[in-house]
């Protein structure tokens, strides 16, 4: 009895007759849009952390920056990275994910 085909395998055996065979009639193209991150700006980065109740040091251990970072994103001499921004974004909206990034499940009181 033959081994039922993953859709991996399916789909890269759809990829190969399109390359190599020019036959496209299994090929589904998806149009994604990225929608680009939020940038943070110095004020933002210390009201979403004053908000979380979080100090510099902790912020900058659960987004895995140093102390130094976040200090200068606060102060304006550097700006966070699109991947910084794309996780400040996840806090904002989802603040729980510093409990998990913490490896906390306690309430929303931050040291």
């Amino acid at each position: 009895m033959a081994e039922e085909k993953s859709s991996l395998e399916i789909g890269i055996e759809q990829m190969s007759r399109a390359i190599f065979d020019g036959d496209y009639s299994q090929v589904v193209v998806h149009d994604v849009t990225i929608i680009p991150p939020m940038q943070f700006s110095p004020a933002d980065i210390t009201t979403l952390r004053s908000e979380l109740n979080l100090t510099q040091w902790r912020l900058a251990t659960v987004m895995n920056v140093s102390l130094r970072t976040v200090r200068n994103w606060e102060s304006g001499r550097s700006h966070p990275s699109r991947v910084a921004n794309r996780l400040l974004e996840a806090i904002k909206k989802e603040p729980s994910i510093v409990e998990h990034l913490w490896g906390m499940k306690s309430e929303r009181v931050y040291k």
